[in-house]
């Protein structure tokens, strides 16, 4: 008897823990518009400039881009990071998923291309990290943020409408392959749900998760279209 109970403090311990980090790692921004230099890399003129840019290409295609950069993650992953501000800001259409997020995460050094479902078939992850590594982390190392950002959000659109013409591809990753990180991260998900349910934790009610997720109805967070994200993308650094 003791034993057990010595187990299920531990594991409660450990769930809290959990529970804590996920909830003090800091509230997600709020977007101001296309673009949201919330890191202050960019002048006022270029925020400007780029946000007209993305205006103009949202009228005209309906796809929408959003720039983001952050002084710090809050000891997240630039993955999970930009994936909860996916599913708060919901960038692109609700029935196309058309939406980009360019991430730039200033203390870490770390930028991430995520793509909404309906442009992954276009905006492949192999070619959302090309874009990172030949048009964002050259210029970024130079500190030209501006100039990397920009060419980046150009290439984008380039892909998109078929025009973009790379160069050599980057090397592919010897790590684990896609799917079997997601499948380790569903069978995570399921275990520690499971968890919580038994120890009573997680109830039928209408709390929310660990993240804020922003508007609760089909509409997009923060003006947005509503667009959904599946994990597309690629991630690199400076």
């Amino acid at each position: 008897m003791f034993k057990r109970k010595v187990f299920s403090l531990f594991l409660l311990v450990l769930i809290s823990s959990f529970l804590f980090i996920g909830c003090t790692s800091g509230t997600l921004p709020e977007p101001k518009g296309f673009v949201n230099d919330f890191a202050g890399i960019l002048s006022d003129k270029e925020e400007k400039s780029l946000e007209a840019i993305l205006v103009q290409y949202e009228e005209q295609t309906s796809n929408e881009i959003a720039v983001v950069t952050v002084k710090s993650l809050g000891g997240k992953s630039v993955e999970d990071y930009t994936m909860a501000l996916a599913e708060k800001w919901q960038v692109g259409k609700e029935d196309k998923d058309n939406g980009v997020i360019i991430l730039v995460a200033q203390e870490e050094k770390k930028i991430r291309i995520e793509v909404g479902y309906g442009l992954e078939p276009v905006l492949t992850d192999l070619t959302a990290k090309q874009i990172i590594d030949n048009e964002m982390t050259p210029r970024f190392k130079r500190d030209d943020f501006a100039g990397g950002i920009e060419s980046a959000v150009k290439a984008v659109m380039a892909v998109i409408a078929g025009t973009y013409e790379p160069g050599q591809l980057p090397e592919e990753s010897g790590g684990w392959p896609l799917w079997l990180i997601i499948l380790v991260v569903i069978g995570c998900i399921i275990i520690v749900t499971g968890i919580l349910y038994a120890l009573g934790l997680v109830g039928d009610g209408d709390g929310g998760g660990i993240w804020s997720s922003g508007s609760s109805d089909g509409g997009g967070g923060g003006g947005f279209g509503g667009g959904g994200f599946g994990g597309g993308g690629a991630s690199g650094g400076w």
